[in-house]
C-alpha cells in the first residue's frame, strides 16, 4: 500500500512540474518582438529579441517590402484567372462567387446577374454530364500605362486547360485571358475578363 501511494505522490510532482514548464513557455511567448523593414540596417536586423523575462526569442521579425504595382497585378491576376477558369459541372457557379471580393462593384453585379440567369436556366435543363476544367497560368503580361503611378492595368494571361469529362480521356489546351484592373485604394480589382 505504501509503494502504491509514493507512485501517486510522484506522479503528482511530475504533473505540477509539466504544468509549471508549460505555463513558463507560454510566458515567454507574451515577449515582444521588434519588427524592422528590410531599408533598416544590418545590425539593427541581427539584434536578437528580448522578452519583458529578460529570455531571448528566436530573432527579429523582417518585414518585406510593398511589391510592386506590377507584381500586385500579377498576383491578382494569377489568382483571378485559376480561380475563374477551374471549375466542375457540379459546382455550381461558386468559382465566380468566390471572386466577387476581386471584382469592382459594377463588374461583379454583372457577374451576379449571370450567375442567376445559368442556374436559372439550368434548373430547367435535364441533368448535365459530370465534367470539369482545371486552369494553371503559364504566363502574365501587365501593363501599366502609367507606371507605378497607374489607376489601370491591363494583364495578358495565358493559362493551360485540362478538361475531365466522365468517360471520355482528359483535354488540354492553351487558352489566353484578357483582364482590365481598377486600382481601388491600395488594391486591384478586375473590371472585366474576356476568354480569347
Amino acid at each position: 500500500m505504501e509503494d502504491r501511494t509514493k507512485r501517486f505522490l510522484l506522479l503528482g510532482i511530475g504533473i505540477i512540474v509539466l504544468i509549471a514548464v508549460v505555463l513558463l513557455l507560454l510566458r515567454r511567448g507574451d515577449a515582444p518582438v521588434s519588427v524592422t523593414t528590410p531599408s533598416d540596417d544590418a545590425a539593427a536586423q541581427a539584434q536578437p529579441v528580448v522578452g519583458t523575462d529578460g529570455l531571448t526569442g528566436a530573432g527579429t521579425v523582417v518585414v518585406p517590402a510593398r511589391p510592386s504595382e506590377a507584381t500586385a497585378v500579377r498576383q491578382v491576376a494569377r489568382t483571378f484567372a485559376e480561380r475563374l477558369g477551374s471549375f466542375s459541372s457540379e459546382g455550381d457557379f461558386v468559382n465566380l462567387e468566390d471572386l466577387y471580393p476581386l471584382m469592382t462593384d459594377a463588374y461583379r453585379r454583372d457577374r451576379q446577374q449571370y450567375v442567376a440567369a445559368q442556374r436559372a436556366q439550368r434548373s430547367a435543363a435535364a441533368a448535365v454530364a459530370s465534367s470539369a476544367v482545371t486552369t494553371v497560368v503559364l504566363q502574365i503580361a501587365v501593363e501599366l500605362p502609367e507606371g507605378d503611378d497607374s489607376s489601370t492595368a491591363r494583364a495578358a494571361v495565358g493559362t493551360q486547360r485540362t478538361t475531365d469529362e466522365f468517360g471520355k480521356p482528359p483535354r488540354t489546351s492553351t487558352q489566353d485571358l484578357d483582364l482590365e484592373l481598377e486600382k481601388a485604394g491600395d488594391r486591384w480589382l478586375v473590371s472585366s475578363a474576356v476568354w480569347k
